[in-house]
């Protein structure tokens, strides 16, 4: 098992029973903001299960999530 693998089912997020299209949209949107975010303290608002924060966290300084909780 890869440590993506092991850190997306830590998450919440197993690749292999999530729909492929569903995963890329979603992941996609970290890929491009992740290079920008290096070094620097990120503010996530709708985080979910928090794998995109858990992702941003190895190149950014900080991440703070928060979300709504009913």
């Amino acid at each position: 098992m890869t440590r993506a693998q092991t850190e997306a089912g830590f998450c919440g997020v197993i690749p292999e029973e999530t729909d492929a299209r569903f995963l890329a949209q979603h992941l996609s949107a970290y890929a491009f903001i992740r290079p920008h975010v290096a070094g620097k303290r990120v503010l996530e608002v709708g985080f979910g299960e928090g794998y995109g924060s858990h992702w941003l966290a190895d190149t950014a300084a900080e991440v703070i999530g928060i979300d709504l909780v009913s």
